[in-house]
């Protein structure tokens, strides 16, 4: 299962000239952390997967957009939606992270973000 957040923050976005052309529309939220960063790389793996390795894959894969992992309840909301009802061998979570340098990806195993609270 490949696994991105995908939920806004109820945070007031500023409109500036740099951003006028892509700002959230709806009041009061925003993809602070790259959520829409998010998405959009799952997309492209999905699509990358899906065509130029779908014969190489063998079992199935499951591309999860997850809400609510910035509360802490959306793998718990998940979970009792079924989504784990047919057995997952293994779960990889993407998250854009500020902190991080440029150029750089962390790898971790364990519970991370909204999985910490199941």
């Amino acid at each position: 299962m490949l696994r991105a957040d995908m939920d806004a923050l109820p945070i007031l976005e500023r409109t500036t000239s740099r951003n006028a052309e892509y700002i959230s529309q709806t009041k009061n939220v925003m993809h602070a952390c790259g959520h829409d960063g998010h998405v959009s790389i799952l997309l492209c793996v999905a699509k990358i997967l899906t065509t130029q390795f779908k014969d190489k894959i063998n079992g199935q894969i499951k591309f999860v957009f997850q809400p609510g992992e910035e509360n802490g309840f959306g793998a718990r909301m998940l979970i009792e939606e079924g989504l784990l009802d047919e057995k997952v061998d293994q779960v990889y979570g993407l998250h854009l992270w500020n902190a991080a340098q440029p150029y750089i990806v962390q790898v971790g195993s364990g519970p991370a973000t909204a999985s910490r609270s199941v």
